[in-house]
């Protein structure tokens, strides 16, 4: 399972990173030349789907930590950034794509501007991510004595 937090109030972006248990043999990030994959989330709900590029070449959506290498994905959602799905960038709203439960695939494919998943060369990972939105806390008011409630049910 991956998780993708959203940004904040206030935030410029979200970079996420998480790893992949890409069983493609191929994906370390010197011996690729050509490939490229698709990340392509569902929402569990909605249905709706939301696509973005993971490509090592560029080195902005796959990057090595501690050796390991792991993917980034930037999250656009509390800005009026229009995300660029070939950098490894989304956009999660509250209508079509909103935090909470998704299954993601990854595609392989050769192509540095694919972004349709008839193009691809076949899916090599599938999983669930969960989507997070970093809200305020609730806030709850005490109870006082002066505080007046009518709780009267009627049973005819």
């Amino acid at each position: 399972m991956i998780s993708i937090k959203l940004n904040g109030v206030g935030s410029d972006k979200q970079e996420n990173i998480f790893y992949l248990s890409l069983k493609d043999t191929d994906f370390e990030i010197s011996n690729l030349v050509t490939n490229t994959y698709l990340l392509v989330l569902t929402n569990d709900y909605t249905k709706k789907i939301l696509i973005t590029m993971i490509n090592p070449n560029l080195g902005n959506s796959a990057i090595a930590v501690n050796n390991i290498y792991a993917i980034r994905i930037t999250d656009f959602s509390n800005t009026t950034t229009v995300p660029d799905a070939l950098l490894g960038q989304t956009k999660f709203d509250d209508i079509h794509t909103p935090p909470g439960s998704y299954s993601y695939e990854i595609h392989q494919q050769n192509s540095k501007t694919n972004l349709k998943l008839s193009n691809t060369l076949g899916i090599i990972e599938t999983g669930k991510a969960f989507v997070t939105a970093k809200v305020e806390e609730v806030q709850y008011k005490q109870y006082t004595d002066n505080d007046f409630f009518d709780n009267i049910t009627y049973v005819q």
